[in-house]
Protein backbone atom coordinates (compact mmCIF):
# COMPACT_ATOMS: atom_id res chain seq x y z
CA UNK A 1 0.00 0.00 0.00
CA UNK A 2 1.33 3.45 -0.87
CA UNK A 3 2.04 5.92 1.92
CA UNK A 4 -0.77 8.27 0.85
CA UNK A 5 -3.29 5.43 0.89
CA UNK A 6 -2.14 4.29 4.31
CA UNK A 7 -2.29 7.81 5.79
CA UNK A 8 -5.82 8.23 4.39
CA UNK A 9 -6.92 4.83 5.68
CA UNK A 10 -5.65 5.54 9.19
CA UNK A 11 -7.64 8.81 9.26
CA UNK A 12 -10.77 7.20 7.82
CA UNK A 13 -10.72 4.44 10.45
CA UNK A 14 -10.07 6.67 13.47
CA UNK A 15 -12.41 6.40 16.41
CA UNK A 16 -12.25 8.21 19.72
CA UNK A 17 -11.32 5.78 22.51
CA UNK A 18 -14.27 6.82 24.70
CA UNK A 19 -17.03 7.56 22.17
CA UNK A 20 -18.46 5.18 19.59
CA UNK A 21 -18.21 6.15 15.94
CA UNK A 22 -15.73 7.55 13.48
CA UNK A 23 -13.93 10.82 14.13
CA UNK A 24 -13.91 11.99 10.49
CA UNK A 25 -16.75 11.89 8.01
CA UNK A 26 -14.52 12.99 5.12
CA UNK A 27 -10.86 12.29 4.37
CA UNK A 28 -9.10 13.91 1.40
CA UNK A 29 -5.58 13.66 0.02
CA UNK A 30 -4.39 16.71 -1.86
CA UNK A 31 -3.29 20.30 -1.70
CA UNK A 32 -5.66 23.06 -0.62
CA UNK A 33 -6.97 23.65 -4.14
CA UNK A 34 -7.70 19.93 -4.71
CA UNK A 35 -9.26 19.51 -1.29
CA UNK A 36 -11.49 22.55 -1.79
CA UNK A 37 -12.64 21.19 -5.15
CA UNK A 38 -13.37 17.76 -3.65
CA UNK A 39 -14.97 19.17 -0.51
CA UNK A 40 -17.35 21.44 -2.42
CA UNK A 41 -19.31 18.37 -3.51
CA UNK A 42 -18.42 15.60 -1.10
CA UNK A 43 -17.42 16.99 2.30
CA UNK A 44 -19.24 16.01 5.42
CA UNK A 45 -17.55 17.48 8.48
CA UNK A 46 -15.43 16.85 10.52
CA UNK A 47 -12.84 16.61 7.76
CA UNK A 48 -9.22 15.44 7.55
CA UNK A 49 -6.94 16.69 4.78
CA UNK A 50 -3.73 14.74 4.14
CA UNK A 51 -1.40 17.21 2.43
CA UNK A 52 1.00 15.50 -0.02
CA UNK A 53 4.45 15.34 1.61
CA UNK A 54 6.32 18.46 0.56
CA UNK A 55 9.76 17.02 1.12
CA UNK A 56 11.26 13.65 1.72
CA UNK A 57 14.64 12.09 2.19
CA UNK A 58 16.47 9.00 3.30
CA UNK A 59 18.51 8.10 6.35
CA UNK A 60 21.58 6.04 5.42
CA UNK A 61 23.39 3.85 7.92
CA UNK A 62 27.10 4.00 6.98
CA UNK A 63 27.98 0.47 8.17
CA UNK A 64 24.98 -1.61 7.10
CA UNK A 65 24.05 0.44 4.00
CA UNK A 66 20.45 0.28 5.20
CA UNK A 67 18.33 3.10 3.78
CA UNK A 68 15.18 4.37 5.44
CA UNK A 69 12.71 6.64 3.68
CA UNK A 70 11.64 9.74 5.57
CA UNK A 71 8.76 12.17 4.89
CA UNK A 72 7.61 15.47 6.36
CA UNK A 73 3.87 15.00 6.76
CA UNK A 74 1.20 17.69 7.12
CA UNK A 75 -2.36 16.84 8.13
CA UNK A 76 -5.21 19.31 8.64
CA UNK A 77 -7.88 18.16 11.12
CA UNK A 78 -10.90 20.46 10.99
CA UNK A 79 -14.58 20.93 11.58
CA UNK A 80 -16.99 23.50 10.25
CA UNK A 81 -17.44 26.64 12.32
CA UNK A 82 -20.87 27.11 13.88
CA UNK A 83 -23.26 28.68 11.38
CA UNK A 84 -20.43 28.67 8.80
CA UNK A 85 -19.30 32.10 9.92
CA UNK A 86 -16.04 33.53 11.15
CA UNK A 87 -16.22 33.43 14.89
CA UNK A 88 -14.13 34.48 17.84
CA UNK A 89 -11.10 32.55 19.01
CA UNK A 90 -13.11 31.46 22.04
CA UNK A 91 -15.81 30.14 19.73
CA UNK A 92 -13.23 27.96 18.00
CA UNK A 93 -11.70 26.56 21.20
CA UNK A 94 -13.99 23.51 21.35
CA UNK A 95 -13.29 22.59 17.71
CA UNK A 96 -9.55 23.08 18.13
CA UNK A 97 -9.47 20.93 21.27
CA UNK A 98 -11.44 18.13 19.58
CA UNK A 99 -9.12 18.25 16.56
CA UNK A 100 -6.01 18.23 18.81
CA UNK A 101 -7.40 15.10 20.46
CA UNK A 102 -8.06 13.55 17.05
CA UNK A 103 -4.47 14.32 16.04
CA UNK A 104 -3.18 12.54 19.15
CA UNK A 105 -5.27 9.47 18.32
CA UNK A 106 -3.92 9.59 14.74
CA UNK A 107 -0.29 9.69 15.92
CA UNK A 108 -0.92 6.86 18.39
CA UNK A 109 -2.38 4.70 15.63
CA UNK A 110 0.62 5.38 13.35
CA UNK A 111 2.98 4.52 16.22
CA UNK A 112 1.13 1.26 16.96
CA UNK A 113 1.31 0.17 13.30
CA UNK A 114 4.98 -0.85 13.55
CA UNK A 115 5.60 0.45 10.01
CA UNK A 116 7.43 3.58 11.15
CA UNK A 117 9.92 4.70 13.76
CA UNK A 118 8.04 6.08 16.75
CA UNK A 119 6.82 9.62 16.27
CA UNK A 120 7.95 11.47 19.38
CA UNK A 121 7.18 15.03 18.35
CA UNK A 122 4.39 16.70 16.41
CA UNK A 123 3.79 20.40 15.98
CA UNK A 124 0.37 22.07 15.75
CA UNK A 125 -0.71 25.29 14.18
CA UNK A 126 -4.20 26.38 15.16
CA UNK A 127 -5.86 27.83 12.10
CA UNK A 128 -9.07 28.73 10.42
CA UNK A 129 -9.36 28.12 6.72
CA UNK A 130 -12.05 28.50 4.14
CA UNK A 131 -12.75 25.63 1.85
CA UNK A 132 -16.31 26.09 0.61
CA UNK A 133 -17.10 26.48 4.28
CA UNK A 134 -15.26 28.24 7.06
CA UNK A 135 -13.41 25.69 9.17
CA UNK A 136 -11.35 25.69 12.33
CA UNK A 137 -8.84 23.13 13.46
CA UNK A 138 -5.20 22.19 13.69
CA UNK A 139 -2.56 21.69 11.07
CA UNK A 140 -0.25 18.99 12.43
CA UNK A 141 3.20 18.37 11.04
CA UNK A 142 5.65 15.63 11.91
CA UNK A 143 8.38 13.49 10.38
CA UNK A 144 7.59 9.92 9.43
CA UNK A 145 10.49 7.47 9.02
CA UNK A 146 9.94 3.96 7.75
CA UNK A 147 11.01 0.92 9.73
CA UNK A 148 12.98 -1.33 9.42
CA UNK A 149 14.47 -0.05 6.16
CA UNK A 150 15.76 -1.83 3.09
CA UNK A 151 19.30 -2.98 2.24
CA UNK A 152 20.05 -2.07 -1.37
CA UNK A 153 23.69 -3.26 -1.59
Amino acid sequence: MELKDYLKQVAADLEYPTVAGKIFNSVFYGNDFETNAQSSDDAIYPLCQIVPPLSSGIDIHPLTTKNKDRWNVFVYFCDIQPENMDTTAEGNDDIIQRMRNAAKVYINKLNRSGFFDPITKAEFKHITFKFDATTAGVLMFFTLSERPGVIYC
